[in-house]
């Protein structure tokens, strides 16, 4: 049985959606990596996070990049390299931002994942998302969220209050791999509507990366 945290509201200040100072930005599978090397620049490559977070680079072989800072990377690059080279002159920048990335279900104009770059907000999501549709319950948006441990944690938000309020400094940060759940109607009993749509979202993501499971479930 899932044990699922409902959460009323999320109250969070958050600024207007914007890429994070480049060496701040969190690598993540997907994105894709450019390697310049500046004394040689017919050396530079340019090559994807794997699925497992994996990159691979000359001389050292594979090594972890997703969960990385961009700063972090590069500095744990040139030291590992400075093993096989003379005062490496590589710099590591991000070629393509993949990894950021949500999955917009049920009553919106555009449902399915939906890219941003850097930072972005519940409302600037659902802008990206074509907006609702007329059937559209905004009073009781889900946002499932994977923890650490593995399992989902539900988002209970009231994005109609929110937005007839004026309150744009109370939106709600998204995060990377969020699935967003507007319903048709309005949730009463929470956890019985929860365990009910499961399944479907369950499929969908098996249906979109077949060999990863993104939400997992704790027994109790």
């Amino acid at each position: 049985m899932k044990k699922i945290l409902p959460i009323l509201c999320v109250l969070s200040l958050f600024a207007a959606a914007e890429l994070p100072n480049n060496g701040d930005y969190v690598i993540g599978a997907d994105d894709v990596l450019h390697f310049t090397f500046f004394t040689n620049r017919a050396n530079d490559f340019i090559e994807p996070v794997r699925f497992d977070g994996k990159i691979v680079v000359p001389y050292l072989g594979e090594v972890q990049a997703a969960g990385l800072t961009l700063g972090e990377f590069n500095r744990q690059l040139v030291a590992s390299l400075e093993k096989y080279l003379s005062s490496p002159d590589i710099a590591v920048s991000i070629e393509t931002y993949n990894s950021c990335k949500v999955h917009v279900l049920g009553e919106v104009k555009k449902p399915g994942v939906i890219p941003y770059r850097g930072k972005a907000s519940l409302v600037e999501i659902f802008a990206l998302a074509g907006g609702f549709d007329t059937g559209a319950v905004k009073s009781s948006v889900l946002i499932i969220r994977k923890s650490e441990g593995g399992s989902g944690i539900i988002i209970r938000v009231d994005l109609e209050k929110l937005l007839s309020k004026g309150l744009a400094q109370l939106d709600v940060p998204i995060a990377r791999g969020d699935i967003i759940f507007v319903p048709r109607s309005f949730i009463a009993d929470f956890n019985a509507y929860i365990n009910s749509i499961m399944p479907a979202v369950d499929l969908y993501l098996r249906v979109l990366y077949p060999s990863r499971i993104l939400i997992g479930s704790t027994s109790g």
